[in-house]
């Protein structure tokens, strides 16, 4: 398995807008990690899933409408892991909560991942939000010629 630059965790109910997501990444040369894409019918996909994890180079959690999903909450838990394990050691990789076009104005992100600076993608997938996931992921801010955008 090669290492990609951006590992997608979502609740595969939400899976066609974490398409759209991942496409738009794509088409900027942002390379993702995405279970349809990534694990080979016949393997062990939780080995891949833990290889994914452990070599990207930046995680995003996407949350919509569903809520959770059923496999979301380990890899949340693993890259968080991950995340305090590197970040003792003087670097960390970028976690990124993603608000997804569903995410509901009642749902909260969970506890931990409150104090990461997300994406907000409400009310739709724009390229001002499609810039601020590029600039998370690789830290390179895409110039669109405008003025900086509100951080959160």
């Amino acid at each position: 398995m090669q290492s990609c630059d951006f590992f997608l965790s979502h609740n595969s109910k939400d899976k066609p807008i974490v398409k759209e997501v991942a496409m738009a990444l794509q088409q900027r040369g942002v390379l993702v990690w995405l279970d349809d894409w990534a694990l080979r019918p016949g393997m062990d996909w939780q080995s891949e899933l833990e290889r994914a994890i452990q070599s990207c180079k930046a995680a995003g959690i996407c949350f919509g409408a569903n809520g959770i999903g059923p496999w979301v909450e380990p890899e949340m838990r693993a890259i968080l892991i991950r995340f305090v394990d590197e970040k003792c050691n003087g670097s960390s990789m970028p976690v990124i909560p993603i608000m997804l076009p569903n995410f509901q104005e009642t749902q909260q992100l969970p506890m931990f991942l409150r104090s990461f600076t997300w994406v907000d993608l409400r009310p739709k997938i724009s390229e001002e939000n499609i810039d601020r996931l590029e600039w998370g992921i690789t830290g390179r801010r895409p110039d669109r010629g405008g003025a900086a955008p509100n951080d959160h």
